[in-house]
Formats: structure tokens, C-alpha cells, sequence
């Protein structure tokens, strides 16, 4: 057998991925299977999150998507999980046919319980749900489930999901997020949900910590600086004490999108 290691490293990170190379035995297929499905599950996590960013139209993503998983299930490598993100894709593409006959099928295959699973499971029959009482029945379950796995990190993902979205509770969640961030959810879904709030009210930009600047970082990556939160980002730029490389080119790609702002 032969060894080696390719490290990739940045700012934020190092990570390291060791190599050997030898002749294929069965494990090392199964080793190849699980990696291809790894990269496929980067795939659709990619795709999504350049749909939230707005680099991909919702038809493209939800094309994208399906045709992913459908290949999964012609080789009989898919998961219930997987059948589920296809029907998610499916209702955002407002196929709504395509995506009742897998939410009916797994209905009658499952039993209720409290995993994400079933969780995501009734965030997606609430996407269908136009009787109030009986949405508001699947919102009260879906934050029973969360509160029994609040550590979660895709029960916070579908928590923000059926977030309230007026004004008023924005701050709420933005401090919220915050706390997710600070206990390790770095994530993408986190800076565009964060994203959302600070392009309608760029007035809730109060400061700028180690949250703001992921945040600012990742629209301003996508391309999504609006010129009220430029100017937010600067006024609150002037009472950073310290040198930060992120806010340095956070602050060279505002003049870049808006030079002749000053």
C-alpha cells in the first residue's frame, strides 16, 4: 500500500484527508460508494444554497435537485430522507402532484415519532396546509420536536423555517442565530436566513462581531449588497477598534458595488 495526505487550509480552517492507494478489495468499494454518496449529498447542499443566494432560479435548483436523487433511486442507493428533499424540491417548484405521491407514500409507511425526519415530514405537509387550525397543529408539533433536540442543527434549520417573518420579531431571531453560531452552526442556511433580515432592515445591523462578519462575508460573496446595507456596514465599520481581514474585504467589495458612494 502506498500513503499520503492533502491538507487544504484557509483562514477559518484546516482540514486534512489522508490517501491510500491499493489494490480494490470489497471494503474499499464500499469506502468509494459511501464517498460518492458524500459528494452527492455536497452537491445538493451547494445547489440549494446558490438557490438561496439567488445564483440559481428556483426551476434550475429544483431540476437539479430531482434528477439527482432520481439517479440515487435507480440504483437503489436512496434514503427517505432523500425521497423527502425530492418532494421539499417538488413543492418549491409548485409541483404540487409530484410531491403528494411521496408525502402520501411515506405517510403510510411511517409511524409518528419526534427524529427530523418526521419532522421535516410535517414542515412539508404544512407547506400544503391551507386550513389554519390544522397548520397551526403541525407549527405546535414541529416545536415539540425541537424542543426535545434544540441542539439539532437541521431541527433549527426547519424552526427557522416556519419562523415568523414580520418586523417585529427579527431582532428576536437575529440573536438567536447568533447564539446558534457562537455554539458551532456555522452554516450557509444560517448567514441567508441572517442575510433576509439585514437586506429588508439594515437598521438591525447594530454592531459588527464575529457573527455579522460571516454573515457580511456571504452576501457579499453572492453578490447581494443593497446600498442601504452598504451604508449601514460602513457607519458601523467606523467603531470597529481592531483590524479584521474579513471586515477589510467586506469594506473593499461596498466600494467596489457602490464607488461612488461615499
Amino acid at each position: 500500500k502506498n500513503f499520503a495526505s492533502i491538507t487544504f487550509s484557509n483562514h477559518l480552517q484546516q482540514e486534512t484527508y489522508e490517501i491510500t492507494a491499493s489494490l480494490s478489495t470489497v471494503l474499499d468499494l464500499e469506502r468509494d460508494d459511501r464517498r460518492r454518496k458524500s459528494m452527492d449529498d455536497l452537491k445538493l447542499l451547494r445547489s440549494y444554497e446558490k438557490f438561496l443566494a439567488g445564483e440559481l432560479v428556483l426551476g434550475e435548483w429544483a431540476k437539479q435537485t430531482t434528477e439527482l436523487l432520481r439517479a440515487r433511486r435507480e440504483q437503489n442507493e436512496n434514503s427517505d430522507m432523500d425521497a423527502l428533499w425530492c418532494a421539499y424540491a417538488w413543492l418549491q417548484n409548485r409541483q404540487k402532484q409530484e410531491a403528494a405521491w411521496i408525502l402520501d407514500e411515506y405517510r403510510h409507511s411511517r409511524s409518528a415519532d419526534d427524529s427530523r425526519e418526521w419532522a421535516f415530514f410535517l414542515y412539508l405537509c404544512s407547506l400544503t396546509e391551507s386550513e389554519p387550525k390544522l397548520l397551526d397543529k403541525l407549527y405546535q408539533k414541529l416545536r415539540e420536536i425541537y424542543r426535545a433536540n434544540h441542539e439539532d442543527v437541521w431541527m433549527r434549520f426547519l424552526i427557522m423555517q416556519i419562523a415568523d417573518r414580520s418586523p417585529e420579531v427579527s431582532p428576536r431571531q437575529l440573536k438567536l442565530m447568533e447564539q446558534w453560531f457562537m455554539q458551532g452552526m456555522a452554516s450557509p442556511f444560517l448567514y441567508a436566513r441572517a442575510a433576509d433580515i439585514y437586506e429588508k432592515e439594515p437598521y438591525l445591523l447594530l454592531s459588527i462581531g464575529k457573527f455579522e462578519l460571516h454573515v457580511l462575508k456571504w452576501i457579499c460573496r453572492h453578490g447581494r449588497l443593497t446600498r442601504d446595507l452598504t451604508e449601514q456596514i460602513v457607519r458601523r465599520a467606523i467603531s470597529v477598534k481592531s483590524y479584521t481581514w474579513m471586515l477589510d474585504e467586506i469594506l473593499v467589495t461596498c466600494y467596489n458595488t457602490y464607488p461612488e458612494t461615499e
